[in-house]
């Protein structure tokens, strides 16, 4: 029961995985996870915080950190290094070289940006496979509990047609006082089409023995020699969540440029 109704369900709707899938993921560091955010008692649970704002707030105080402005919906198409610096090239058709070149990104994508990768870097990023996730902003509240009372922030969900979680905004973020607003990730069939606000398409990590395995040895891609030109930050250095993807990229600038690195 411990497995069937909670650690299942549970590190199914973390990580945005069917359950059949979750089973894959290495028990040690699943374990790991539960123990670090107090997940594994009754009163071990660690206080909520939000963002005041919402997420967008440290994105515009980091954007207005930067010493140039950013260069924003210009997709990235092609990563080439050469004697000259890095080449990156974009949808536009535009071409600009680089002394060093961050692909903070999904592992996937970047083996696929780079146009001539190293037996390193396609025996690590290969290792890392993700999951497409549609998701759904709604105000449909037939997806939650039948008693309000037992509505929560998160809430997982199994019928006929598979697992869905659905996430109560208004228990999250505090987003209104007036309608009860919802996430819904895999539940289409669930929501009233009628009800919704907004689609969405995320892709989440998948992790097994082979992805954790690779983890281990992800260092050796930001390998600290005058050689290197391509670094690599994400979410996939850790557990596959924002923080994860945070720490990484303030851990690759530490490389870059020393410590001085705030926010």
């Amino acid at each position: 029961d411990f497995l069937n109704w909670y650690l299942v369900p549970m590190s199914s709707a973390l990580w945005s995985t069917a359950p059949d899938k979750i089973l894959n993921f290495p028990a040690k560091t699943l374990l790991r996870f539960f123990q670090n955010h107090g997940l594994l008692g009754a009163t071990t649970q660690h206080q909520w915080w939000t963002v005041e704002g919402g997420s967008r707030e440290y994105v515009k105080r980091l954007l207005a950190a930067l010493p140039t402005v950013p260069r924003l919906r210009q997709a990235v198409t092609e990563v080439r290094r050469s004697a000259r610096g890095v080449k990156v090239s974009t949808i536009d058709g535009d071409c600009q070289i680089y002394d060093k070149v961050a692909l903070a990104c999904h592992a996937d994508e970047a083996l696929a940006l780079l146009h001539d990768p190293s037996e390193t870097e396609i025996r690590l990023l290969s290792a890392f496979s993700y999951q497409r996730n549609e998701t759904l902003l709604h105000v449909d509240a037939s997806v939650m509990p039948n008693q309000h009372r037992c509505w929560a922030s998160w809430n997982y969900r199994l019928d006929s047609r598979g697992a869905s979680t659905h996430y109560w905004m208004n228990s999250l973020q505090d987003v209104s006082r007036k309608t009860n607003y919802f996430v819904t990730l895999n539940g289409e069939h669930l929501v009233d089409k009628n009800k919704v606000l907004r689609r969405m398409t995320y892709h989440h990590p998948l992790f097994d023995l082979k992805a954790i395995t690779a983890q281990e040895k992800l260092p050796e891609l930001n390998a600290s020699t005058q050689k290197e030109q391509v670094y690599f930050c994400g979410s996939y250095f850790g557990y596959g969540f924002h923080e994860d993807a945070l720490t990484s990229s303030l851990n690759l600038a530490k490389q870059l440029i020393g410590n001085a690195v705030c926010l």
